[in-house]
C-alpha cells in the first residue's frame, strides 16, 4: 500500500496513524505526506491530538497502529535518536546548568562529531540565530525570546530531515510572538527545511503555513492551504475555527445552478453548495451558510438594495471599535429588544468586498 506513499519529493509520510490510551482513541487513522522543504501546521484545540501527532512522529509515543516513514524508511518502530527529527518543545527545555554554547552543542556530542567541527558549526548557528556573544550564558540569564532561538538552533545544528515544532511561540507576548515568526517561517525557506508545526492559534498557523491540517477529536478534518481552509471550509468545524464566521441556520428551499437557497429566520439567504457540485440538497433538510465578516455590508434600514436574498435586518446590540474593523453584535429582526439599539441592514454579499464592519449574528 506505501509504494504509493513514498513519492518522489515526500520528506514524511503517515499512513493510517492511530493512538489509544484505554478506551480513548486520541488519534485516529491520519494520513498525510509532506513534501521537502515544506512546512506544515497541526492545527485544532486542545485535545484534537495534535501533539499527540507530532509525539508519535519524534518517537517520544508509540503508534497503536499505523506507520510513519522519513525519506522512504520506516522508522515507526525506532528510538527518537535514530529518526533524523529534531524536536523544539513549547518550554524549550534547555539544560539549565550548560552555557548556550553546550546547549547548542548537545546533540552534535551525542554524534560523537570532533570538537573542531562542533565549534565551527555552533558559531555557524548562534550567528544565523543572532546569538553570537552569547555563548558562556545560561538559560537563566536569557530573555524568553533569546531562550526560543537557542532551543531552535539546538535543533537546527544537528541538520534534521524533520523539524518539530510544538508550540514553540506560545510563551512569548504577543508583539514578540508575531516578530519571531516570521524571522522562524524566513530562516525555515531560506534553509529549505522541512517542518511540521503545531499550534492552536488560527491566525499563526496562516501566517506560517505552506499547508494546514486541521483536526479535531484525533482526526483530520481538512488540509489545504491558508485561503483553502479558509474561504472552502470542507466542514461547519473548520469554518467556526479558522476565522471569525457568521452562521444563519434553516431548511433548503432548492438549488440554482452552483448554489442552495436557504429560508432561515433572517429571511432568504442563497450561498454557494459545499462538496459534490452533481449532488442536489433535498427540500426542507436542515442546513448553514457560513458568512465571512469581510463579506457582508452594513447598511441603514432605509436604503433600497433592489434584492430580495442575501438581505437580513436586525438590531445592533454591541458595537465594538477595534480599531481596524468594528464588531457588531446584532439580533434578528424577530428580537423583541428594537428599542435598545439602532436597526440595521446587513447585505451578505456573494463576492468578497472588503470591509470594516463585522456582524455576531
Amino acid at each position: 500500500m506505501l509504494g504509493d506513499s513514498r513519492t518522489e519529493g515526500a520528506e514524511l509520510v503517515l499512513d493510517q496513524l492511530r493512538k489509544a490510551y484505554d478506551r480513548t482513541l486520541a488519534v485516529e487513522d491520519v494520513g498525510l505526506q509532506v513534501r521537502r522543504g515544506e512546512l506544515v501546521s497541526l492545527l485544532g484545540p486542545s485535545g484534537c491530538g495534535k501533539t499527540t501527532t507530532l509525539r508519535m512522529i519524534a518517537g517520544f509515543v508509540e503508534p497503536t497502529s499505523g506507520s510513519i516513514w522519513i525519506r522512504g524508511r520506516d522508522v515507526t518502530r525506532l528510538e527518537p535518536y535514530k529518526r533524523d527529527t529534531a524536536m523544539v518543545f513549547q518550554n524549550y527545555a534547555l539544560f539549565p546548568h550548560l552555557t548556550v554554547f553546550d546547549n547548542v552543542a548537545f546533540g552534535l556530542r551525542r554524534r560523537r562529531m570532533p570538537s573542531p567541527n562542533i565549534r565551527s558549526r555552533v558559531g555557524e548557528m548562534l550567528e544565523l540565530l543572532e546569538l553570537g556573544g552569547l555563548e558562556r550564558r545560561y538559560p537563566r540569564q536569557l530573555s524568553g525570546g533569546q531562550q526560543q532561538r537557542v532551543a531552535v538552533a539546538r535543533a537546527l545544528v544537528v541538520s534534521p530531515s524533520v523539524m518539530l515544532l510544538d508550540e514553540p511561540l506560545s510563551n512569548l507576548d504577543a508583539k514578540l510572538r508575531a516578530g519571531t515568526r516570521v524571522e522562524l517561517r524566513r530562516l525555515q525557506q531560506e534553509l529549505g527545511l522541512t517542518a511540521i508545526f503545531v499550534t492552536h492559534d488560527q491566525e499563526e498557523a496562516m501566517a506560517i503555513s505552506d499547508r494546514i491540517v486541521v483536526m479535531n477529536r484525533g482526526r483530520i478534518e481538512q488540509v489545504g492551504s491558508a485561503r483553502d481552509v479558509y474561504l472552502a471550509p470542507a466542514t461547519q468545524f473548520v469554518a467556526n475555527f479558522i476565522g471569525a464566521s457568521n452562521t444563519f441556520s434553516g431548511t433548503v428551499a432548492g438549488a440554482e445552478g452552483d448554489s442552495v437557497v436557504l429560508h432561515t429566520p433572517m429571511g432568504t439567504l442563497r450561498g454557494p453548495r459545499a462538496g459534490s457540485a452533481n449532488k442536489t440538497p433535498a427540500a426542507d433538510a436542515p442546513a448553514s451558510l457560513i458568512v465571512r465578516p469581510e463579506e457582508i455590508r452594513v447598511s441603514s434600514p432605509d436604503v433600497e438594495t433592489g434584492l430580495d436574498t442575501n438581505v437580513v435586518r436586525g438590531v445592533v446590540q454591541v458595537s465594538s471599535y477595534l480599531g481596524a474593523t468594528v464588531d457588531l453584535s446584532v439580533r434578528g429582526a424577530t428580537a423583541r429588544s428594537f428599542s435598545r439599539a439602532e436597526p440595521i441592514m446587513l447585505l451578505a454579499c456573494t463576492r468578497s468586498e472588503p470591509t470594516s464592519a463585522c456582524a455576531g449574528l
